[in-house]
């Protein structure tokens, strides 16, 4: 099972301003340099990060901007069917395909089922010619590792 997006075609990257934001750790506090100064990250890594961030935010969590998120934390609590999951891979691939500077056709999503009693599910996408691969973890929380 799982969402496939990449249809055996070549993969282009197009000329892109990927932007540029502050680096966050595993806890999404800023890194900050031994002299007071925010690490900043571009390119890829920034868009990485980003879709990471859409995925844990609840769509509507963001008052300026109530279409940014996912529906991902909806499935924190309900129960580990087919139909579930395949909702879930569609919800994980909608949230990372909202982010135009990721190439459609490279998404990737699989969702595993229960592993610890919790919802497992993995994901990849290509951005600026760089494959970013995520786990997802719904348990009490969200976790993107």
């Amino acid at each position: 099972m799982g969402i496939s997006y990449a249809q055996g075609q070549t993969l282009q990257t197009m000329s892109t301003d990927f932007g540029s934001d502050i680096k966050l750790g595993d806890n999404y506090d800023p890194i900050i340099t031994a002299t007071g100064e925010p690490v900043i990250i571009a390119g890829p890594a920034s868009v990485a990060q980003d879709v990471r961030l859409a995925i844990q935010t609840p769509k509507g969590g963001l008052f300026y901007d109530p279409e940014f998120g996912s529906d991902v934390v909806d499935y924190v609590h309900d129960d580990c069917t087919d139909t579930n999951l395949r909702h879930l891979e569609i919800d994980l691939a909608d949230s990372i395909l909202s982010d135009p500077r990721v190439e459609y056709n490279s998404v990737s999503i699989s969702a595993a089922g229960l592993v610890d009693g919790k919802i497992q599910a993995g994901c990849s996408f290509i951005c600026g010619g760089v494959r970013n691969q995520y786990r997802i973890v719904v348990g009490q929380t969200v976790e993107v590792v």
